[in-house]
């Protein structure tokens, strides 16, 4: 694997800027994808990290995962930062429904660069943290982009152009100062392949998984319940997986909870004596939730899959139907006997219960790492281009 670069090393290849003020707060705009609310969940130990450091901290993004951080840090400055949300298709096949939005996404990569040189300049940003969204940095920030996505897996027949494609993501990449990969660089990884090796002439930092359970504790667990469901991620399969489960729930005896995962519309409501139905829970309130439940089912995206390790809980795993990346995760993490998987299609909820229960769950040793030392070195570097000639 190629060393990673020193600090001294590093800090030549990186623009010069001055930032706003040294003396004063530095400030960050964090960005999080808006595929979902878990480019969001991640985004949560970040954004607690920074405003520990001191740092001002400005939120840009839109639709649910955006909603969700104005619930979790009120306090904070939010502006709108639209991106190009993606729409999956009806069935399983994604490669002609990725190809018809292509255009769009093209259109909403110079849109949202425009949009975040704007901002930048408004709020004299010093710090661009875009969370896989490639468009969002802009010229005059130290622009670091999040990702655990350096090797993607493309859907169906599409996948014999994987490494054009990924060599078109690596030049994307290209464009921010610095990639930190949430994951760490040992194996055995998280991610796996999907960022390892991260690719040649990428200034990257392994930071560790991120979850934003890290470090919070639970003080007390009021009730077991059975089963806790979490629905998230794109539609229609989002709606498609939330009307088979509460089909397959009406029937059901145990004490479960299910999450519709759209925090933007608030519902409750009991489906019968058994399951409660909730449109979104705070982090608060969540948490001692995963960790009271017996079986936790939601889909394998990777922010769930970090929360999961975090609180050693056990899982099913549902992948989104034409989405490569939750697939092999799902089976990757299927195959080393840690949680049972089942595709959405036929997924039974009796028998994924009674197949789950002969694997270990997330009950292994991971040493998490804290981002504080990325965020010095962040500061260093800064401090270090703005005392340069």
């Amino acid at each position: 694997m190629k060393p990673e670069i020193s600090f001294h090393e590093f800090s030549e290849f990186l623009p010069t800027f001055e930032p706003a003020s040294l003396a004063m707060k530095k400030k960050i705009l964090i960005c999080p994808l808006d595929w979902g609310i878990g480019h969001a969940t991640r985004s949560m130990p970040l954004i607690r990290a920074f405003l520990s450091h001191a740092w001002e901290v400005i939120i840009g993004g839109s639709g649910q995962s955006f909603f969700l951080l104005k619930q979790e840090f009120p306090q904070l400055t939010f502006v709108s930062l639209p991106g190009h949300p993606i729409r999956y298709s009806l069935s399983n096949g994604m490669s002609w429904t990725m190809i018809r939005q292509l255009p769009a996404m093209a259109a909403g990569y110079f849109r949202e660069n425009q949009l975040a040189g704007s901002i930048t300049e408004e709020y004299a940003v010093d710090v661009i943290l875009s969370d896989n969204r490639y468009g969002v940095f802009a010229p005059g920030c130290f622009n670091i982009i999040l990702s655990h996505q350096l090797n993607p897996i493309l859907p169906g027949w599409l996948n014999v152009f994987h490494k054009p494609f990924g060599w078109c993501v690596h030049q994307l990449i290209r464009r921010f100062d610095l990639c930190w990969i949430p994951d760490r660089e040992s194996e055995p990884s998280l991610s796996g392949k999907l960022s390892h090796p991260p690719g040649q002439n990428i200034p990257y930092r392994f930071i560790g998984t991120l979850s934003r359970f890290s470090g919070v504790q639970v003080d007390n667990i009021s009730e077991k319940i059975s089963l806790l469901i979490l629905l998230s991620g794109p539609e229609p399969q989002r709606t498609l997986l939330e009307n088979k489960m509460l089909d397959q729930l009406k029937e059901f005896s145990e004490r479960s909870i299910v999450l519709l995962g759209v925090p933007a519309s608030p519902v409750h409501y009991w489906l019968n004596e058994q399951v409660e139905v909730f449109s979104h829970l705070e982090s608060s309130r969540l948490l001692p939730l995963i960790c009271s439940a017996e079986t936790v089912i939601s889909r394998p995206g990777y922010s769930s899959i970090m929360d999961y390790l975090t609180l050693g809980c056990r899982a099913i795993l549902v992948p989104t139907p034409g989405q490569t990346e939750q697939a092999y995760l799902a089976r990757k993490l299927h195959d080393l006997g840690i949680c049972f998987s089942m595709p959405q299609e036929t997924f039974d909820l009796t028998y994924a219960l009674d197949q789950s229960a002969l694997f270990q769950g997330f009950n292994i040793e991971w040493n998490a790492s804290s981002p504080d030392g990325f965020i010095e070195e962040v500061e260093n570097m800064l401090l270090l281009k703005h005392q340069k000639p």
